[in-house]
């Protein structure tokens, strides 16, 4: 999560192996909102394969 706006930090992002790139929003409560959405998605939607 970051609060870059540029482009260029999205491409390195995703050029160095991340899988997502996420915009960390400026309101708090945006803020809270996206943190519940990243925790749903990983906790309960994502399938995870077994290592």
């Amino acid at each position: 999560m970051t609060t870059s706006r540029e482009e260029e930090d999205m491409f390195k992002t995703y050029d160095l192996g991340a899988n997502s790139f996420i915009r960390k929003p400026v309101e708090f409560e945006a803020f809270l909102e996206t943190i519940r959405a990243l925790g749903k998605y990983w906790l309960e939607i994502v399938e995870l394969p077994v290592v």
